[in-house]
């Protein structure tokens, strides 16, 4: 679910598996368009682009084609962006206002862990699942 409240996308950042329905709500006051973009490195594709008047909600399905990122606008306020990350595998979270996170029930294995970031890029690191512990691992983004 995204909602547009007080003219900015909440939250800012929503995970949804690819090719599932994602709810869009306009809970304010004025219309509202919305527009998204595949991102694709420097390069960007229209997935759609929607008229929304107030107050309302639409679903949209979420399928990208070449890249998991997707950038959120509304074409009549252009200072609201967002962004909807499309989750190949249940294994997507986001991070808590300190940077952590916890994913359960990760079958024993070795794994690239990913971390993105929207204007800092992907960070990557491989690690170890051992039945019946934990696994740390710490990622570190520098600004551009």
């Amino acid at each position: 679910r995204l909602e547009q409240r007080g003219c900015a996308f909440l939250p800012e950042i929503v995970i949804v598996p690819h090719g599932k329905e994602l709810a869009i709500t306009n809970s304010d006051p004025v219309p509202h368009n919305i527009h998204t973009y595949e991102v694709i490195g420097r390069a960007r594709r229209s997935l759609f682009n929607v008229a929304q008047p107030q107050p309302s909600t639409i679903t949209k399905v979420i399928s990208p084609r070449s890249a998991p990122t997707v950038k959120v606008e509304c074409d009549l306020h252009n200072f609201m962006e967002g962004w909807i990350f499309v989750a190949e595998t249940p294994y997507t979270v986001l991070v808590d206002a300190t940077g952590r996170f916890s994913l359960t029930n990760v079958p024993p294995g070795t794994y690239t862990l990913k971390a993105w970031h929207p204007t800092m890029g992907t960070q990557a690191a491989e690690v170890r699942v051992e039945a019946g512990h934990t696994a740390t691992v710490s990622l570190a983004f520098s600004a551009p």
